[in-house]
C-alpha cells in the first residue's frame, strides 16, 4: 500500500421495530454510508504487454468518495408460540477497498502481480432470506435459505503476461449471484447433556461470465455433544 493511503467510513442508520398484527411483526431500517479514500498511486504504461513488463510512468494522487442509501425490511410471523416464519429483504453497498484500487502487489497465488486500478465503482446488492424457527421444550432449531444478487462485481482481470508473470487489474466485471442454506439446532438429551450442530452451504456464480464465483467457502458444519455440570 502507498504510505499515504487512507480509508475513512461513516455510517448513520435508523431502525424501527413494528407490531403489525397480533402475530406479525416487522423490523425495518435505512442507512446512509459515506466513504472517503485516497493514496498516491503508481502509474503504469501497460502497452508493452504481452512480452514486456509494464513500465512505471509516474505517480498520481487520487481521492475518490462514495455515498449510498440502503434499506432493509424483515418480517416475523408467529404460527404458534413454538413456530415462527421469518423473511427479509436487504440492500447492500460496498465501495472499492484500498486492496481493490491502490495496491501494487506480487503477494498473490502463482506468478501474478496486481497493478493499481482507478475509476472503480461500488458493488451493490440485494439479499433475500426466508427461514423458520422452532422452539420447543427440548428442541431449538432454525433453518434459512438466502440468495444475493450483486451488481458491479469487482474482480481481478488479467491484462497480459511477461516473463511468466501475469499482470492484473480490478474491474467492475458484471453481475453475480450467491445462494445458500444455513441450519442450526440443539436438542436436550437430559438436564445435563445437549446435542448441537450447524451446517452452512453456499453456491456462487459469476453470472456475466457464466463461471463459479471465487472465494466461496466450502460446505462446513459442526456436530457436537455438550455436558454441563448441574451445579
Amino acid at each position: 500500500f502507498p504510505p499515504d493511503s487512507y480509508y475513512e467510513r461513516l455510517g448513520v442508520f435508523l431502525q424501527w421495530d413494528l407490531l403489525l398484527t397480533k402475530r406479525l411483526s416487522a423490523v425495518t431500517g435505512v442507512r446512509y454510508s459515506t466513504i472517503d479514500t485516497g493514496a498516491t498511486v503508481t502509474d503504469f504504461d501497460t502497452t508493452p504487454l504481452p512480452g514486456g513488463p509494464p513500465v512505471v510512468t509516474g505517480t498520481t494522487h487520487i481521492s475518490p468518495s462514495f455515498q449510498d442509501w440502503t434499506a432493509s425490511v424483515g418480517l416475523v410471523y408467529e404460527v404458534n408460540p413454538q413456530l415462527h416464519l421469518v423473511g427479509s429483504v436487504a440492500e447492500g453497498f460496498r465501495a472499492p477497498s484500498l486492496d481493490d484500487s491502490v495496491v501494487f502487489s506480487d503477494n498473490i497465488f502463482g506468478n501474478n502481480v496486481d497493478l493499481p486500478t482507478t475509476g472503480l465503482e461500488p458493488e451493490t446488492s440485494i439479499n433475500y432470506e426466508v427461514g423458520v424457527k422452532v422452539q420447543r421444550d427440548r428442541l431449538t432449531a432454525e433453518a434459512y435459505y438466502f440468495w444475493t444478487e450483486i451488481e458491479g462485481l469487482i474482480d481481478r482481470v488479467p491484462i497480459g503476461t511477461s516473463g511468466g508473470t501475469t499482470y492484473n487489474i480490478r474491474q467492475n466485471v458484471g453481475e453475480a449471484r450467491v445462494q445458500g442454506i444455513e441450519l442450526a439446532g440443539q436438542f436436550a438429551l437430559s438436564c445435563d447433556w445437549t446435542l448441537y450442530g450447524n451446517l452452512a452451504y453456499q453456491l456462487g456464480e459469476n453470472v456475466t461470465d457464466a463461471e463459479p464465483l471465487r472465494r466461496i467457502p466450502p460446505t462446513q458444519g459442526t456436530l457436537g455433544i455438550r455436558w454441563r455440570d448441574p451445579c
